[in-house]
């Protein structure tokens, strides 16, 4: 028997990744629905009314992750958002977590890396704390940049040294080819 950990919403332009996301909080006992942009996520709130946590893109067409956050966290007070983003943007980070996001996680991520983000931010609405920091949320709470820019920076290098398989093996040779996780393949 799987517990339900209720309904979440995953709010992405890219197929691929709604697909895989939706699998993933399925597997961790959410009922997911997944959204294309920022304008489909709020008629979904609407809609449904209530979401336990929120996968947000920070860039998207149309109405971007910040600007759906802005308008999600007074309509959902109470539920985990999560920002996802292929770039390292540590003001964007910043930005985020300000606007009362309670993780930003650089793409790509592990399903182990996914799942213990959204386990600590659903520990932290459970103990009425929010955001990257252990103080509760307020409209006027400071953001320590070299704590988030130095998680973005450990997120990349594990991503990076997984990719080039040097994970455990730092004194292994150099990987064949760059692979940077950060920038889309065009």
């Amino acid at each position: 028997m799987t517990t339900s950990n209720g309904p979440a919403l995953i709010v992405d332009d890219e197929e691929s990744i709604r697909y895989a996301l939706k699998r993933d909080l399925e597997q961790m006992g959410f009922d997911p629905l997944a959204v294309s942009n920022g304008q489909e996520a709020l008629q979904a709130v609407d809609r449904q009314g209530r979401f336990n946590l929120v996968l947000l893109d920070v860039r998207m067409p149309g109405m971007n992750g910040l600007d759906a956050l802005r308008r999600l966290r007074p309509m959902l007070p109470d539920a985990c958002i999560i920002m996802l983003s292929a770039v390292v943007d540590s003001e964007i980070a910043a930005q985020a977590l300000r606007l009362g996001a309670d993780h930003y996680l650089t793409k790509p991520w592990s399903r182990e890396e996914l799942s213990q983000r959204i386990q600590l931010a659903m520990e932290r609405h459970r103990d009425g704390v929010s955001g990257d920091s252990a103080e509760p949320i307020t409209d006027s709470r400071e953001v320590d940049l070299g704590v988030v820019t130095s998680d973005l920076v450990n997120q990349q290098m594990t991503a990076f040294e997984r990719a080039a398989g040097l994970q455990g093996s730092r004194e292994q040779s150099r990987p064949r080819r760059r692979w940077w996780p950060w920038r889309r393949n065009s």
